[in-house]
């Protein structure tokens, strides 16, 4: 019964995805994006996150950097937050400047070695006048102290219309 449900979720989420790449009229005429806050970073300078929309292949464009990695410290994780609200929560595990910008309604892992630009298709349910809050953040361990290490990118506003 449980391989059944599974079988029928993954043929769901396939149909979805073709479905959605057949859509010829993008649902949001365009986004509004816009940055707020400030990233932090136990290295260098803080990582940003920006972004651009395409309306005439509806594609969300996000671009997010990284601390260069130096001295046996490697990235090994990379995370996008997705918030319905904007946040100001400290973190101060991660540095004393550091602090959640969107609230965490969803992480997506990224994988240690994504890419620095992420391409996003609005699926077509999306509606206008919607807000969503990102945040990014790179994780970081280091083979001298064996301690991971988070830097965390400004906070980014979507409103499509």
């Amino acid at each position: 019964m449980i391989r059944i449900g599974i079988l029928f979720v993954a043929c769901s989420l396939i149909a979805m995805a073709f479905c959605s790449a057949q859509v010829t009229v993008c649902p949001a005429q365009g986004i509004n994006i816009s940055a707020y806050g400030q990233g932090c970073s136990p290295f260098f300078a803080a990582p940003t996150l920006s972004g651009s929309f395409d309306a005439s292949t509806c594609i969300l464009t996000l671009n997010m950097s990284s601390a260069q990695s130096c001295c046996n410290t490697f990235r090994n994780g990379r995370f996008l937050i997705v918030g319905n609200n904007a946040a100001n929560t400290p973190v101060p595990a991660f540095g004393p400047t550091c602090n959640l910008l969107a609230q965490v309604d969803l992480i997506v892992a990224l994988g240690a070695n994504a890419a620095d630009e992420i391409l996003v298709a609005l699926p077509p349910w999306v509606q206008p006048a919607v807000d969503i809050y990102l945040q990014g953040a790179n994780s970081f361990f280091s083979t001298f102290s064996f301690t991971t290490d988070v830097e965390l990118t400004n906070g980014v506003k979507l409103t499509t219309f």
